[in-house]
């Protein structure tokens, strides 16, 4: 399935065990099925606070291919 218009896909996490669980196999699915052209699908997500973060979580996420653009939760209530 290719769009025809642009999507901008984003996805709210809270904590690690979503960063390391359910966001790797949602953003693989989410790209083998609407592509890789990131001028028609931009995925991000963004971190909000969670008293058990790690403070690893954006890079976690940065490593993510499919991932475009990744917030902090420092950025949260900004």
């Amino acid at each position: 399935m290719n769009p025809s218009q642009p999507i901008d896909l984003i996805i709210l996490s809270n904590g690690p065990g979503e960063v390391t669980t359910w966001i790797p196999p949602v953003v693989r699915a989410l790209r083998d099925r609407l592509g890789n052209d990131r001028e028609l699908v931009r995925i991000s997500v963004i971190l909000s606070p969670c008293p058990n973060a790690s403070g690893r979580e954006v890079q976690i996420v940065e490593s993510y291919p499919e991932v475009d653009r990744v917030q902090g939760a420092k950025h949260f209530t900004k």
